[in-house]
């Protein structure tokens, strides 16, 4: 409905520019592919596209299911940001929250969370010693499996720091991973999506197969 385009034109736009750059790819196709496979292709693309558009946080939670850090329907949700990005997290995570996710944090996290009413767990940064909080460090947890989604804006040497050792265990683990405030507040219709869903996620090859049934009726 263009109630919904009007109001999420952001999601639409994500959808899009991921498909543009198929799109860039397809020119560059052209000069090494064998004649009449770049037609194929064109065509299959325009399919994509004319999809893409119409369900662009679907789109985006497919794609994130098919590079292997698919978005959960449920469970914990890791939060450390920098303090510049702390004000604009608070309407993403209190969505999250209000959709099931359990929420952990730092401490300096948590307490800017905890004041706009937005309860979050508190565990250690890699680089903390147990006088912020006892048990397992955020590596642990994300090692252990216990996480399963990371948003990291790390800023200063220290936070860097925590932030590689973060982003290498999340990447390990086949954890999705925001490094962004703007990546997660355009995913949450995306984990919308998934909680609504089943949806069905087909390779390229399928997409493909049933294009070419169609153009042979």
């Amino acid at each position: 409905p263009m109630k919904w385009i009007l109001k999420h034109w952001w999601l639409e736009l994500l959808g899009l520019v991921g498909l543009a750059g198929s799109a860039a790819a397809l020119v560059w196709m052209g000069k090494y592919l064998p004649h009449g496979a770049t037609k194929d292709f064109a065509g299959f693309l325009g399919s994509l596209l004319s999809k893409g558009a119409e369900h662009a946080p679907a789109v985006h939670a497919k794609s994130q299911a098919a590079a292997g850090s698919a978005l959960p329907t449920s469970g914990s949700v890791f939060i450390s940001v920098a303090d510049r990005d702390k004000l604009q997290l608070i309407l993403p995570v209190r969505r999250l929250s209000q959709l099931g996710y359990k929420i952990l944090a730092t401490s300096g996290t948590a307490a800017i969370l905890a004041r706009h009413g937005i309860e979050a767990q508190v565990v250690r940064k890699h680089t903390d010693d147990h006088t912020v909080a006892e048990g397992p460090t955020i590596v642990d947890l994300i090692t252990a499996g216990k996480v399963d989604v990371v948003v990291n804006t790390p800023s200063g040497s220290s936070a860097r720091k925590d932030g590689y050792e973060i982003r290498a265990a999340t990447t390990a683990a086949d954890k999705a991973i925001f490094t962004t405030i703007a990546q997660l507040s355009a995913a949450i219709g995306s984990f919308e999506a998934v909680i609504a869903g089943p949806f069905d996620v087909r390779s390229l090859q399928d997409h493909a197969k049933d294009r070419a049934a169609a153009l042979a009726n």
